[in-house]
């Protein structure tokens, strides 16, 4: 057997079930931290609220953090609306930073591209679907949201989860920005 030295990839399955909420993680181009300009922050945030608006799904919890962001959301009924969901938003993310390179920041803009098919692309996002996964009980949702907001936290951010930011718990406790639907969170029962 002839080896062709690359790395094996597991292919990722993802399962669209209704009433599932999704745990989504996806990282920026080669771990680069686009995400330490608050620009960048910003632009993600606004499309990630419009993209909510336009899917009526719930967002239960957020972090943005240097260079990658987890999401927990729910999509309800409509289960199967998630690859079309981070489409939008990682696409329209990319395209506006992109510009805010170019004219703002014109000289760095060959530093964030990459050549596909002979063709110099701006690539904001690394490549593939990132983390997914699925779930269903109060349990283990409670435990992806104190995952997702003390980020920051473990990462050495921020001394409390709700002094970052750019995360769901800053917007929860200043009653600010993307407020994650919190009325909806399944509650663990004592």
């Amino acid at each position: 057997m002839k080896s062709n030295n690359k790395p094996i990839r597991k292919k990722l399955h993802r399962y669209n079930i209704p009433n599932h909420a999704r745990e989504l993680t996806f990282s920026c181009y080669k771990r680069y931290p686009f995400f330490s300009d608050p620009i960048a922050c910003v632009i993600f945030l606004n499309k990630l609220q419009e993209t909510k608006n336009a899917y009526s799904f719930e967002l239960w919890a957020w972090v943005v953090m240097p260079n990658h962001v987890h999401l927990l959301l729910y999509p309800g009924e409509k289960g199967d609306m998630i690859p079309q969901v981070l489409h939008r938003v990682k696409g329209k993310t990319g395209r506006l930073y992109k510009n805010h390179i170019l004219h703002y920041l014109p000289e760095y803009y060959d530093d964030f591209c990459i050549m596909k098919n002979g063709i110099k692309k701006f690539q904001f996002w690394q490549a593939g679907g990132g983390y997914d996964r699925n779930l269903w009980n109060a349990k283990a949702i409670q435990s992806a949201i104190a995952y997702i907001e003390h980020n920051p936290v473990r990462a050495g951010l921020a001394s409390r989860a709700e002094k970052w930011p750019w995360s769901s718990a800053y917007a929860r406790k200043k009653i600010q920005g993307l407020i994650p639907d919190d009325s909806s969170i399944p509650m663990v029962m004592q």
